[in-house]
């Protein structure tokens, strides 16, 4: 069976005890749920919550020996990623995305890397199972050598046009109060999704939580 290694990509370059408000990946959960359901092993390495750097992440891909690696990546940790990415000893096909990537994927087109990149502009869930089984019936939007950029908008049939109808299978994540709160967030929400941009709509949503959960530790409801 192959490997797939999702990392939640980390916020420091080496091992912090430095507390962070925690949210889980629901990006990654999602991607990580539709893997499986097509036959991958998958693990999800949550470089935030285990308080990780990079040469953690890189030693345990190289030990793992991933087929395929996926990460994420912000404005914040843009340096730490493109570092995991042109720094991974093994050879593998990788995936980056992220909210971000729309406006900096260009940039990532001169990542140094002899992997093959696939660069993922919006929603991850469906079209990357296609890309990895090498049924993807999208061409890319753009591509230089080994790095080739997807782009799913309402355009694409890979977007998620009805996210209530998306499965998530939260044995991936591991912070059940903040899933709880944002499956609530979503439910009650759900009636509107075809409206809404689905990214916008999972990082209001962890907004949303993140508020929530801090007003109940105000009050002593949760630790």
């Amino acid at each position: 069976m192959k490997k797939f290694v999702l990392i939640n990509s980390p916020l420091f370059w080496e091992r912090t005890n430095e507390e962070e408000e925690y949210l889980s990946p629901l990006g990654l959960g999602y991607i990580a749920t539709y893997l499986k359901k097509v036959g991958l092993e998958v693990l999800l390495l949550d470089s935030v919550k285990e308080r990780l750097g990079v040469e953690d992440i890189l030693k345990q891909v190289s030990e793992i020996k991933p087929e395929f690696v996926g990460i994420n990546v912000f404005t914040q940790n843009y340096e730490l990623v493109q570092y995991i990415i042109e720094k991974m000893s093994i050879q593998c096909e990788c995936f980056v995305g992220g909210q971000v990537v729309k406006s900096i994927y260009e940039t990532i087109l001169d990542w140094k890397t002899s992997n093959k990149v696939n660069i993922i502009i919006g929603e991850g869930e469906l079209i990357i199972p296609a890309i990895v089984l090498e049924n993807c019936k999208e061409k890319p939007i753009e591509h230089l050598d080994n790095k080739f950029v997807y782009k799913v908008d309402r355009n694409s049939q890979y977007f998620p046009e009805d996210i209530s109808k998306i499965y998530l299978d939260r044995s991936f994540l591991k912070s059940p109060v903040n899933d709880a709160f944002m499956g609530l967030f979503f439910y009650t929400c759900k009636t509107n999704y075809k409206e809404v941009d689905v990214q916008k709509m999972r990082i209001n949503g962890c907004a949303f939580v993140q508020f929530f959960v801090f007003f109940l530790k105000t009050r002593n409801i949760v630790p």
